[in-house]
């Protein structure tokens, strides 16, 4: 019989724990307010009533979904860069799908993909005033290297979450590290967005789209989950 490692025993006891909300203030100083049910950490992203491609408020994560994440709940890695605190990857917009099914059921929540507007809007961080003259090029910078793995520093690999600069909401990733699905369909294709560790710096846009067939897997496509408010 196969035996948990601690960390994916403890994984899975915070799936049945209560949620814990709390603000803190991220790397630039400002007030994050974070949730933290069911041990995914998300972000609270304030959407102002006059978006009007966004219909209300909702949470994102924090993090790529990891590999440790995803054992918990799916019992394998089907990673091709295996670390558990890395993003899974090699896994399609269908698997992603399978993932949430399972993670709803046991947490009894609403966790689905972000709409690729949610994501856009996330990625910019449209909600507090940018340091980026315009706009941040990148999820958080015009630095790439300040937020992003990609190409040009990523080793030829995934790199753990989180181990660059967050975006202004204190989202990590969002530009690199691996291309995240979107709920969003394009010509029957899925849309991803954010470039990956195999992406020039020009992928890795907050502006830049691309989609890519729901049943195909590639070891530079992740997700982030989003759970929507309920009122």
């Amino acid at each position: 019989m196969k035996i948990l490692s601690r960390t994916s025993f403890f994984l899975i006891s915070l799936l049945y724990y209560a949620v814990i909300q709390v603000n803190h203030s991220n790397l630039f100083g400002q007030e994050v307010s974070i949730y933290s049910p069911d041990g995914i950490e998300l972000v609270y992203v304030d959407v102002p009533e006059d978006e009007k491609k966004i219909s209300s408020s909702f949470y994102i994560g924090k993090f790529e979904i990891t590999q440790t994440q995803w054992r918990a709940i799916m019992g394998n890695n089907p990673s091709n860069f295996k670390n558990e605190n890395n993003p899974v990857e090699n896994v399609n917009w269908n698997d992603a799908q399978n993932f949430l099914a399972r993670l709803n059921e046991r947490t009894g929540k609403n966790y689905r993909l972000p709409t690729e507007a949610e994501w856009v809007f996330a990625a910019r961080a449209d909600t507090i005033a940018g340091f980026c003259a315009g706009g941040c090029r990148f999820s958080g910078s015009d630095d790439i290297d300040e937020v992003a793995w990609f190409k040009g520093n990523s080793g030829g690999r995934t790199q753990p979450v989180g181990s660059k600069l967050p975006n202004e909401l204190g989202i990590y990733d969002m530009s690199g590290n691996v291309w995240e699905w979107c709920e969003d369909d394009k010509d029957n294709n899925r849309v991803i967005r954010g470039g990956s560790w195999n992406s020039e710096a020009r992928f890795c846009s907050v502006n830049y789209k691309y989609s890519y067939g729901p049943e195909n897997r590639s070891f530079i496509i992740g997700f982030r989950v989003v759970l929507p408010i309920v009122e």
